[in-house]
């Protein structure tokens, strides 16, 4: 059995929830931290604005299992501070921007594209990054 399954929190449903925000929020964001579920992860972040004022944000992640369950990275269900997402937005943010990333990456031999939001959760230096947005 891989260590990973052994307990705490799941680290690819955190990174996963994490892919969402650029598409939801094209500020420049820092990640702050996570706090993680059996089947749910919340990210709390700072967006930026151009000017430079910042505020705290957040997205909540549902996913269909946990642990070794087989739908353990299908996103059921996305929230974040201005709301629910719909069941055709989240349909559109797991066929073409989930996608997307994970076509890059295999594509660059990565696990992630070079500038994904993720690498701010494992302490990447650099600050807050702009990502391309997915209008929904």
């Amino acid at each position: 059995m891989p260590l990973g399954a052994c307990g705490g929190p799941d680290l690819e449903q955190i990174e996963t929830c994490a892919q969402l925000i650029p598409t939801l929020d094209d500020r420049a964001v820092e990640i702050d931290g996570q706090i993680a579920a059996a089947d749910e992860v919340t990210v709390h972040y700072h967006a930026t604005e151009p000017g430079g004022a910042s505020g705290p944000h957040w997205i909540t992640c549902r996913f269909a299992g946990h642990g070794l369950q087989r739908d353990r990275l299908r996103i059921t269900g996305v929230t974040t501070d201005q709301g629910e997402l719909s069941a055709i937005q989240l349909y559109l943010l797991r066929e073409f921007w989930l996608g997307r990333y994970q076509a890059q990456a295999r594509a660059e031999g990565a696990e992630s594209p070079p500038d994904a939001a993720p690498a701010a959760l494992s302490g990447a230096a650099g600050g807050p990054r702009r990502h391309p947005r997915l209008h929904l």
